[in-house]
Formats: C-alpha cells, structure tokens, sequence
C-alpha cells in the first residue's frame, strides 16, 4: 500500500506479481494491492472490491488495474460507471486469454470489459495485434526492468548455485527437460526455485544430486539466487509469453536461456540465447551460453541500457494516448 498520495494515478492488483510494482514505479501511481485475507474466495472478493471501491473514491485521474484478476476488472468497470475515471487494464496473457481460452463463454466475457476500459495495456506486440482484431484499443509495453538494488541479500547458509532455474511448476513449464538437464550436466550445480506441485510428485523419485530443490523463496533469497547465478533458465511453451524471469535476469545482468519464440527473439536481441523445449536443443543452448559467456555479460548491459530507454517511451506513448 503506498502511504502518500499521488493525484494523478493509482495501480490496483489482487495479487503479487512483479510486473505490477514495477509498472506502477513507471508511472508514478500509488500501489494497492489487496491479496489478503485468505478466506473463502467469497469472503475474499467482498472485502477486496470494497476496498477497490475506496480507491476510485478518491482524486485520482488514472486508475490502472491487472487482468487477472477478471473479477477485479469486472468490479472496476462497474465502478467506473459512476466514477468516469480513465481506465486503464494491464493484460497478462491470462487477462487475454482467460484459463488458456478453453471457455468460449468467459473469453467473450473478458472482451466485453476490455472493450469498456479506455486502454489496455499489454506485454508484446502480438496480444496487441490479436486485440486490435477484436477492435479493443491497446498498447504494447514490456515489463519495466526490476531495480534490485537491496533486495539481493544472501543469508548466512546460502551458498550461490551456477545455474538458476526460474519457475512456478505451471503446464505451460517443461520441468522433465530441467531434470534431465542436469543430469547431462553433472559437474554444475543447479538450482530451481518454486513449490512443487503433486502432479509432478514423481520426478522427486529420481532428483538428480546435482539439482537443488528450493521451493518458495523469500525475496530477497529469490534476487540472491539469480543475480549469483552464472545463467538463469527461464522456459514457456506458450508462444505469446514474455516471463517475469527475462526481465529479472537482465535487470541482475545475467544471461538467460529463453524459449526460442517470435515474441522473444522480438524484443531480446542482446544477452539472450533460445531454445527449443526439448533436451537436445537446450543442452546445446546451455553449452553455447558457457562458452560464450564474457560475451554475453557484456551484451546483458547493452539490453538492459536500451529497455530502459524503451520504457520511458512506452510510458509516454501510453499517458499521451490518455491525455488525448
């Protein structure tokens, strides 16, 4: 929650996510987030919608808030039907593509209150495009570099692994390649980070010695982790996907291995080095980025230099739309 009040703008989220800090940094807009208390979902929506409520009573101008949650953007529009705020929606790929667009039904939903903000705001050009062919108005703004200046602390136990694996055990996450990686790989310590899911209870039967298992990390163990690492693996099978852990690596100055896609090869053009989801590629990916490392280092500084020239546009781009 931000403590003092900006007039202009206010960022709304029901939940933690790191592009909404950073974006909310970009454009100067107070922070709510309400993710909290952790009851029944009913429970949860009744207190998180009137405290939503709360904010649009105040002077800001811009209101921007995060899809998902498609409540919260539900909540809102209606709101700002009394309100008339400027309001803007920052779409995650869920926030386009509700539950990977299998319901026909809530797809059709979340356009007819995207349709109803006066901007969306997505992560890559090709959401942006298939937004356009549905005549909703949208820009396109990559995740803003994290400042990690003081979050990275490491705690008296920790000890620094070569190779961080960013992850959250989601389907769209080829976690069997991570297992066999290391184990093509057994001389490099490797860490991967997230709580394990049940549906993945079998591959603990055969954890490579190798591979450290981290579970949910704090933080600032979190930023420790990556910006020690010598790489940061961070893979999507999703085509349209840009992952938080890109803009983590760059931001740490880390090269990372990313999933070799349009959207990807787009935006990264520095420090990056893709990969198809399958062992024989990323094995191949992991061994080019040892080798040519230096290199790489060197070209991280240049990307993070020019994304954080980008962002300046984009923010731009985005206020003058609003101020039209």
């Amino acid at each position: 929650m931000s403590t003092e009040m900006n007039e202009k703008n206010a960022w709304i989220t029901w939940e933690r996510q790191q592009r909404n800090v950073s974006m909310a940094r970009v454009f100067s807009a107070d922070y709510y987030e309400f993710s909290k208390p952790r009851n029944s979902y009913i429970f949860r929506v009744l207190v998180n919608a009137f405290l939503t409520l709360k904010v649009f009573l105040k002077k800001y101008q811009i209101i921007f808030v995060q899809n998902p949650s498609i409540v919260l953007v539900a909540v809102s529009v209606f709101i700002n039907v009394f309100f008339r705020k400027k309001l803007v929606v920052d779409a995650h790929n869920a926030g386009v593509f509700p539950f990977e667009g299998k319901s026909k039904l809530l797809v059709a939903f979340n356009n007819f209150l995207l349709k109803r903000s006066d901007l969306v705001i997505v992560s890559n050009s090709s959401l942006s495009r298939k937004l356009s062919d549905l005549g909703i108005t949208s820009i396109a703004m990559p995740d803003p570099i994290p400042k990690l200046e003081g979050s990275v602390r490491a705690s008296f136990d920790m000890s620094p692994v070569q190779v961080f694996i960013v992850c959250s055990w989601s389907d769209d996450e080829p976690i069997d390649l991570y297992f066999s990686l290391a184990k093509a790989f057994p001389n490099i310590e490797f860490g991967i980070s997230g709580k394990v899911k049940e549906r993945y209870n079998y591959l603990l039967n055969d954890v490579p010695e190798n591979l450290k298992l981290m579970g949910f990390l704090p933080e600032n163990e979190y930023f420790y982790y990556l910006a020690s690492s010598e790489t940061i693996i961070d893979l999507t099978t999703r085509n349209d996907c840009l992952v938080c852990g890109a803009y983590e690596a760059i931001g740490a100055g880390v090269p990372a291995i990313l999933s070799d896609t349009t959207v990807n090869r787009e935006l990264f053009i520095k420090g990056i080095v893709f990969s198809e989801c399958n062992d024989s590629a990323l094995v191949e990916a992991l061994n080019y980025l040892f080798r040519d490392h230096a290199t790489l280092v060197s070209e991280v500084g240049l990307m993070k230099d020019k994304m954080i020239r980008d962002e300046e546009r984009n923010k731009m781009r985005v206020l003058e739309f609003l101020t039209e």
